[in-house]
Parts: C-alpha cells; sequence; structure tokens
C-alpha cells in the first residue's frame, strides 16, 4: 500500500541532496534580485548604470525569453522543419 513513488524518491540520498541543492540555488537567486540593483545604486547613483546592469544580467536567456530563439541556432519551429526534410 505504500508504492507511492514520491517516497521512493525521497529515500535516495542522491535525489536528496539534488533536492537541497536547487532550493538553496533558488535562495541564493532571491537574495541577489534585490541586492544587485542595491549595490549598483551605492557604487554608481546613475539611473541609467541601473537599467543597464539587469538588462545584461543574463544574455544567453534572453533569446528565450524573447520568442523561443536558440542561443546560437535557428528558432525551434525552423529547426524541427529542417529535420524533417
Amino acid at each position: 500500500m505504500n508504492n507511492d513513488p514520491r517516497r521512493e524518491l525521497f529515500r535516495n540520498a542522491n535525489f536528496r541532496w539534488l533536492i537541497g541543492g536547487g532550493l538553496l540555488s533558488m535562495l541564493g537567486d532571491q537574495f541577489t534580485l534585490p541586492a544587485l540593483p542595491w549595490l549598483v545604486m551605492s557604487l554608481s547613483r546613475d539611473p541609467l548604470v541601473l537599467g543597464t546592469v539587469p538588462a545584461l544580467g543574463r544574455p544567453a536567456t534572453r533569446p528565450l525569453h524573447s520568442g523561443g530563439w536558440r542561443p546560437g541556432g535557428p528558432p525551434l519551429t525552423q529547426g524541427r522543419a529542417a529535420a524533417d526534410r
């Protein structure tokens, strides 16, 4: 009766380490969100720099947020169409 797959996952020590590391990483991201603009404003006091730093923060993921382009490649729909030919 206790064949719940979630229980089986959490019995595995490697899975617990994976989940713990992911949670710790997400917590660090949440501390970085307010800390980075605060640091930029304390160092430069320039609103232009404050707007530029987050815009350049993760350039590799920007194409994914703006329409689904893969960095360094064609859009995924064109890639699949080319593979079907």
